[in-house]
């Protein structure tokens, strides 16, 4: 304050009341208040009060938290170091926008902030930024890292009880989001309920997946089951009235039934999808019937029948009955002992005493897991897919992860190759888990594990980790590894084979023949492929053949499938896709900046221009 000439302060706040300059500070920025502590002792006493650094947080609104932050010895430490963390974290994302180089590394970096990096990666998520598309692309796409190590580190829990060795080689740094104000997530803590397991195998796919929806929907039909299932102690109330009631509930009442016409539909294996779309295999809606009971009061044993999952209940006089939640059939899905064992019989199988016991929760969770990698085989887009392999690969790594002290820990695992191309391919941030998993390998191998023994365990390890280091070479290149020029004198004279290409990166069409829609991200002057694809796609009888330009597009099918296809110039309609079916899928900003509305095209992204320079739009220079 200004004080008149002549008159000094009656104290060090210049006659103010503490209380007052308490309140003053509330209103002040915290980068503001920093400077004032330096006035004097007591101006750096209140700048420092812990109530007001507190406030400080609150205001700022962190949802996202490593260590929740109730009631700290000092709160100024917790702001200060959220801050740091904030920009730390937005310096490394405009690393990952500016260029491919070290992109990988930078993402990591990010990672190691693990829950404390999440709020300012939603904030970032901005429509009027110039690069929002790009921006928002890589922002989600480093969300999902971070959920994959979440729920990594949630199977990790899991290890002690499943025994897996991957547990003491994988390290990630995670909490569950946590609200300032006391309000806290769903959370789960040994022994977990059986259906966690399938929640975390779905979140691998969908990062905004929350425990406490699933849960929810869970807790909700037990709420309303109540009304339908005769209480406890009631008369006639014996475990096996309940249970055929409870079952009459979920199948008849609720119609959750089995998907007879599109079985191998991956949503059919994955809880979430099975709750909202009342459809599902064997195994899911066998978990579906034992949560609920579960939360009935009602014990309902998972058993792990050849190429059937059952549920099963004993009554109280030691009776057993086998439940088909897939199909009700006679007796309303109930089967008795000697049943079941008639149908190995039919089955020419021999009676053996797992098949008709409850199963482990590693076994449970392990045919789970690979339920939704022979849904992915079937899938009929396989080749084409981006989301499906995402399905296989989470489902990939927890078969890794509960593999254990069984034989199956060997290089020669049936999916670990598979999980280590979808890796390079498509999510090659995740190489942190492709190191870890190699520790393992190599640690076992130091061991004398029987798996690993021998010349060809040694050449399978060296293959793996070349795949390693490729993702590092890569990530460290310093320039695009192809770039595509338009020469203008291509095409002239009668001996050219090669055509300059009509169309260019960023426009949107539809096929001649498919009628998809796409969005060109890429070119070849001919076609590229391998003979192989050359032949079975029947490139050779198109007018035109392999000899035209061919483009790279991102395309999506009539039900919204997204997919990457190779198309040949004389099937291209240009102009006849709807910018806005794209503009709702994220994955258009791994290539465009943005929609530009005047010229109808999307732009082209710093790397996408980098590695296309010539392509400047089809209708005029491209728009800075």
């Amino acid at each position: 304050m200004t004080l008149q000439k002549g008159t000094r302060a009656k104290n060090s706040l210049g006659a103010l009341p503490e209380d007052l300059v308490e309140e003053i500070l509330h209103f002040v920025e915290p980068k503001d208040i920093a400077g004032f502590c330096s006035v004097s002792k007591v101006w750096e006493k209140l700048c420092n009060d812990n109530r007001l650094w507190k406030k400080n947080v609150i205001a700022h609104g962190w949802k996202w938290w490593n260590s929740p932050p109730i009631d700290p010895p000092s709160w100024k430490k917790i702001y200060m170091h959220r801050t740091v963390t904030d920009r730390v974290v937005l310096e490394h994302l405009q690393n990952v926008l500016d260029s491919p180089r070290g992109r990988i590394a930078n993402m990591l970096k990010i990672a190691q902030h693990g829950s404390d990096a999440v709020d300012v990666l939603i904030g970032t998520i901005d429509e009027k930024k110039k690069d929002h598309l790009t921006r928002t692309y890589y922002a989600r796409k480093i969300l999902r890292l971070l959920s994959r190590q979440w729920v990594v580190s949630q199977w990790r829990l899991l290890m002690p009880m499943l025994g897996s060795f991957h547990a003491q080689h994988i390290q990630t740094r995670h909490s569950t989001a946590c609200s300032i104000a006391g309000v806290r997530p769903t959370t789960y803590a040994p022994p977990f309920p059986l259906e966690y397991g399938a929640f975390l195998l779905s979140k691998f796919h969908s990062y905004t997946l929350d425990v406490a929806d699933v849960m929810g929907q869970l807790d909700a039909l037990a709420d309303e089951a109540r009304l339908h299932v005769i209480d406890p102690g009631s008369t006639g109330s014996g475990i096996e009235t309940r249970a055929r009631q409870l079952y009459d509930f979920l199948f008849v009442v609720k119609g959750f039934t089995g998907a007879v016409q599109d079985y191998y539909n991956v949503e059919n294996s994955l809880i979430d999808k099975v709750l909202s779309r009342r459809k599902g295999i064997p195994i899911t809606l066998a978990l579906l019937y034992h949560a609920v009971g579960r939360r009935l009061g009602l014990q309902i044993d998972m058993i792990g029948f050849p190429q059937h999952f059952l549920a099963r209940i004993v009554t109280e006089d030691g009776s057993q009955w086998f439940v088909d939640c897939f199909q009700q059939g006679r007796n309303g899905g109930f089967r008795t002992r000697e049943e079941c064992i008639d149908l190995l019989s039919d089955m020419r199988l021999v009676t053996r005493e797992e098949y008709l016991s409850p199963t482990t929760d590693q076994d449970f969770y392990t045919r789970m897991a690979s339920n939704i990698v022979a849904a992915v085989h079937h899938a009929p887009d396989l080749e084409q897919s981006t989301d499906i392999h995402i399905h296989a690969y989470g489902a990939m790594i927890v078969l890794l992860l509960l593999s254990g002290d069984h034989t199956q820990i060997s290089t020669r695992h049936p999916h670990r190759r598979i999980l280590y191309g979808i890796l390079r391919a498509d999510v090659p941030e995740d190489v942190w888990f492709a190191e870890a998993d190699l520790a393992m390998l190599r640690a076992r191998q130091t061991t004398g594990d029987s798996g690993m023994r021998g010349t060809q365990a040694t050449l399978e390890i060296a293959a793996l980790e070349n795949e390693v280091a490729e993702i590092w070479t890569v990530d460290g290149a310093s320039a695009p590894q192809n770039v595509k020029r338009r020469d203008p004198d291509m095409g002239r004279g009668s001996g050219s084979s090669k055509r300059i290409p009509r169309f260019h990166v960023g426009e949107t069409f539809s096929h001649s023949r498919y009628h998809y829609s796409g969005v060109i991200y890429g070119w070849d002057l001919v076609c590229s492929a391998d003979e192989e694809w050359i032949l079975r796609m029947g490139v050779d009888r198109l007018e035109h053949g392999r000899r035209q330009p061919f483009y790279n597009v991102f395309a999506l099918g009539p039900d919204g499938a997204r997919t990457y296809r190779y198309v040949a110039e004389q099937n291209i309609i240009p102009g006849n896709g709807d910018p806005a079916m794209f503009l709702a899928h994220e994955e258009i900003g791994k290539w465009f900046e943005r929609w530009d509305n005047e010229r109808m095209v999307f732009v082209p992204n710093k790397e996408l221009r980098e590695e296309y320079p010539d392509d400047l739009g089809p209708r005029g220079a491209e728009a800075q």
